[in-house]
């Protein structure tokens, strides 16, 4: 699935030479995996995913080093889907591997800038899980969100984002004190029976409007 700046997921806006597209493309396995268009700005990319970067007369794929082979596949296959688009004939995706950038590549993204290349990766091909703390039935409820996305954290509770090496917990502005609480006594219970082999996993407190660079690469 494409996503569009404005949750569109059909049809996108024409990029132009002084806004061109980048999309996010991030997921365990093709059949999940997504293509989010985000600001193009060097700073979004990470080295854990892929990028897809649409100008007006370019497509251009960009490999993070640490991003999976099917993350890859699924952004040569958005690349495709989007140069299609174009006006402009004869448009054929190139990919350019993270450090293998061209001066107009940058440009395009307003210039290099610093992004994150410190990934935390799941182990053993674990994906990313988030669990939500809320208190909003009357009583502290644990679930799990499926196919999470940035959209899903909610500003009045509690997130867990279990990354396997590290855990997060994301702290909402409007969150009550039984769920700050609350998510700390559930982080610990639920790192404890995932396995022995989890015992020390850090546990990381993110609060909104402060996330760090690691947990923004999450989504």
């Amino acid at each position: 699935m494409v996503v569009h700046e404005g949750g569109n997921a059909d049809e996108p806006e024409a990029p132009t030479e002084e806004k061109p597209h980048l999309y996010h493309v991030k997921g365990q396995e093709p059949s999940t995996s997504k293509a989010v268009q985000v600001e193009a700005t060097a700073a979004n990319l990470n080295s854990g995913d892929a990028f897809v970067l649409v100008q007006p007369e370019a497509v251009t794929i960009w490999h993070g080093s640490k991003c999976s082979e099917e993350e890859t596949e699924v952004a040569t296959n958005v690349a495709n889907k989007l140069a299609a688009k174009l006006e402009a004939e004869g448009v054929e995706p190139t990919a350019v591997a993270e450090g293998e950038e061209t001066e107009e590549f940058w440009a395009a993204l307003g210039g290099e800038a610093e992004y994150t290349t410190e990934v935390a990766d799941a182990e053993g091909g674990e994906p990313p899980r988030m669990l939500h703390v809320s208190t909003n039935t009357g009583r502290l409820r644990v679930e799990e969100v499926p196919q999470f996305s940035q959209d899903d954290l909610e500003a009045d509770d509690v997130m867990l984002l279990d990354a396997w090496s590290q855990v997060f917990v994301w702290v909402g502005p409007s969150a009550d004190e039984e769920e700050r609480e609350g998510a700390m006594k559930i982080v610990d219970d639920y790192v404890a029976m995932s396995g022995t082999d989890r015992t020390g996993v850090p546990v990381v407190v993110e609060h909104a409007g402060g996330e760090s660079s690691m947990f923004k690469a999450l989504f």
